[in-house]
């Protein structure tokens, strides 16, 4: 499998590990301890989004300690990953990211150096799922439209990307199975879903694959022509995309659900049981908040309590599904 090489990123993410707090063994977390959530993107992004509300309402279920979120963004979520798996392991730091697809696609293609083993998945807050997205005003009028201008020739249409996440793998291997060249489509990455929905939303490309529940706050300047799931939907528009693709006789695996969560290193729970146990206590009663539940609602935020196990279980199905298509890219 080919990786993209993340010396540098790996010698920034050192760096500012070497700044790092630490948090005192006594009494966690008292006052005046300070608990940071890591995003490895952009602010404005879903794991972003999520991460600055839950802080915000994390701190009144604790003793004075401060929650603070940090952005590490860089390689599709690399750079954040790499700065994190240097980080202490004493309960200062967590990881909020989608576990799935990205963090998985990190530790599949890229050079960091983590194992899915590395890290505890302790609650998925938000699942999602893609939509097929096309500025509102675009010049795509609906799915079949986007296949026959795809089929047209070099660089017929362009889409918008994220290189480390299962959306893009998704919308490659629907084009492979359709036999429509690469070539054909012109793909423009970008480091996070806030700059992508920016990009779909202002019309600077034809379309995309992105989360839907993410996109909440672009609907009006979007269109769903097609929706990434076997579920039945009913408040974004187009067909499930099996059903559009039937008629191209083509049915699709589907594996680019995003599973937007709070996540620990693995050695967290080894080395600091009782300090794990206190963290799903206090995760757990601020998701039960009512003025979090209320600032959930407001800000269309995904908030569900699956809990260790299940989140475990989950994400983990996922990464293993993932493993299938690592090599997409490189075909």
């Amino acid at each position: 499998m080919k990786r993209y090489g993340l010396t540098t990123l790996a010698a920034l993410a050192m760096a500012a590990f070497a700044a790092a707090p630490t948090v005192a063994e006594e009494d966690w977390p008292s006052s005046g301890d300070r608990i940071t959530f890591v995003v490895p993107f952009n602010t404005g992004g879903s794991a972003d989004r999520l991460a600055r509300g839950l802080a915000n309402h994390m701190e009144k279920e604790l003793d004075g300690a401060a929650v603070t979120v940090m952005n590490q963004p860089g390689g599709a979520g690399a750079m954040g990953v790499a700065y994190y798996t240097q980080l202490p392991t004493d309960g200062s730091h967590f990881l909020v990211m989608q576990a799935t697809p990205f963090l998985a696609n990190v530790i599949l293609q890229t050079d960091v150096p983590a194992e899915w083993s590395d890290f505890t998945v302790i609650n998925t807050q938000w699942t999602d799922f893609p939509i097929v997205a096309v500025p509102a005003d675009g010049r795509l009028k609906d799915f079949d439209d986007l296949i026959a201008k795809a089929k047209e020739g070099k660089g017929a249409v362009t889409a918008a990307g994220m290189s480390s996440g299962a959306s893009y793998l998704q919308m490659l291997l629907m084009f492979d199975m359709l036999g429509i060249p690469r070539e054909n489509v012109r793909i423009v990455t970008y480091d996070g879903g806030a700059p992508l929905r920016t990009a779909i939303a202002g019309g600077q490309v034809d379309f995309t694959f992105v989360a839907a529940n993410g996109s909440e706050s672009i609907r009006d300047r979007i269109r769903s022509i097609a929706v990434v799931t076997a579920d039945d939907i009913d408040n974004w528009d187009g067909p499930k995309i099996n059903d559009a693709l039937a008629k191209y006789d083509v049915k699709m695996p589907l594996f680019s659900e995003y599973t937007t969560s709070v996540i620990a290193n693995s050695a967290f729970k080894k080395e600091h049981p009782d300090r794990y146990a206190r963290f799903v206590e206090v995760l757990k009663a601020t998701l039960e908040r009512e003025d979090y539940k209320a600032w959930l609602k407001e800000n269309r935020v995904g908030g569900r309590w699956m809990g260790p196990e299940m989140s475990q279980k989950l994400t983990t199905e996922g990464f293993e599904g993932l493993k299938q298509y690592a090599d997409l890219k490189d075909k």
